[in-house]
């Protein structure tokens, strides 16, 4: 059975000003820009499940070193234009079974992400609505801290629920590979969460007493 809900705390909570950067990037994957993109387009984690599923990267276009502060401005402005993308993380899918196994049951319930792609305008006029008015000031002051000269920066091609994207993705082998994109950085982790109960039942003499 399939449980959807809607909070408004969480809603609020998800978008604030909050960057995801290459900490979201796993471990356990390519620590090389380059070898981390070809993984993803060439065997996409299969382990992923809810809205992540349907994301796909076609490809990218290396564009160039961050060389100047005039170069490093303008990117920030990209990523920042009324028409970048940006991701509206919904409140996950939550799914839950019960399997009844002689004196007990079992309860397992997986929590799958959901979210959509949405344009930066769209992001701040939510914003504005529960009263969030600085979003795009907060946003600015972190990519500013977060993306420096030397740095490298691409341009990603998504599919998503049948829609493409662009996205401006900032790298740099020498700090980790991945450093911010706006799509992939805040969802291509997000994994299935599955939680297992179990319950004893109480037998009949008990429910007598």
């Amino acid at each position: 059975m399939e449980k959807k809900s809607f909070n408004l705390f969480y809603f609020v909570i998800l978008i604030s000003g909050v960057l995801y950067t290459n900490v979201c990037f796993s471990q356990n994957t390519p620590t090389t820009w380059q070898d981390r993109l070809e993984a993803l387009k060439n065997s996409f984690n299969e382990e992923n499940r809810g809205d992540v599923s349907f994301l796909k990267l076609l490809g990218y276009t290396y564009k160039r070193i961050i060389g100047s502060q005039t170069v490093k401005s303008d990117i920030i402005d990209s990523l920042l234009s009324y028409n970048a993308p940006a991701i509206l993380h919904l409140p996950p899918i939550v799914m839950r079974d019960t399997v009844s196994r002689g004196d007990s049951c079992v309860i397992r319930e997986r929590v799958l992400p959901k979210f959509e792609i949405i344009s930066i305008r769209k992001r701040l006029e939510i914003a504005e609505s529960i009263g969030e008015k600085s979003l795009l000031t907060s946003l600015r002051q972190q990519l500013n801290n977060l993306i420096h000269l030397d740095y490298e920066y691409l341009e990603l091609e998504w599919s998503y629920k049948n829609k493409h994207f662009k996205s401006l993705c900032v790298v740099s082998n020498e700090h980790g590979g991945f450093i911010y994109d706006p799509i992939g950085s805040n969802i291509l982790e997000y994994t299935t969460t599955t939680t297992t109960n179990t319950v004893e039942r109480l037998n009949s003499k008990e429910n007598l007493h």
